[in-house]
C-alpha cells in the first residue's frame, strides 16, 4: 500500500510542475526562450506522468479522472505555450522599431519642404526634438 501512496505523491509533484508551467504561459509577458525550455521539460514530464499513472491504475484496477484532468491541463498549457512562441517569432524583438528610430527613418526620407510642412503644420519635428533626439 505504501507503493501506491508514494506513486500518488509523485503524481502530485508532476501535476504541480505542470501547474507552474501553465501559470507561467498565462502571464501577460513571457520570454519565448524560457517557454521553449520549460516546454521541453513538460514533454519529459508527460512520459513520466503516464508511467506513474499507469502504475497507479494497475493497483486494484484503481481508476479515477486524474488522467483525463492532467491530459486536458497538459494539452491546454502546451498549446498556449506554442501560441506564445508563434507570436514571438511573428514579431521578433529585433525587428521592432522604437519611436525614435521611426522618426529618424521618416526624417531621413523627407526632403526639406516636407520637413517644414511637418514642422509648421503638425509640430511633429518639435515633438521629436522635445523627446531628446
Amino acid at each position: 500500500m505504501s507503493d501506491l501512496v508514494s506513486l500518488k505523491v509523485r503524481r502530485g509533484h508532476i501535476k504541480g510542475q505542470l501547474t507552474r508551467f501553465s501559470t507561467h504561459v498565462n502571464k501577460e509577458t513571457v520570454d519565448p526562450f524560457e517557454i521553449k525550455c520549460r516546454g521541453k521539460k513538460m514533454k519529459e514530464l508527460w512520459s513520466e506522468f503516464d508511467q506513474v499513472q499507469s502504475e497507479i491504475e494497475s493497483f486494484d484496477d484503481e481508476t479515477d479522472d486524474y488522467r483525463v484532468e492532467f491530459e486536458e491541463m497538459y494539452f491546454s498549457a502546451m498549446a498556449l505555450g506554442e501560441s506564445q512562441l508563434q507570436r514571438s517569432t511573428k514579431y521578433p524583438r529585433q525587428q521592432l522599431l522604437s519611436l525614435g528610430q521611426i522618426f529618424w527613418k521618416i526624417k531621413i526620407e523627407l526632403n526639406l519642404e516636407d520637413m517644414e510642412y511637418f514642422n509648421l503644420e503638425h509640430g511633429l519635428l518639435d515633438i521629436y526634438i522635445n523627446l531628446g533626439h
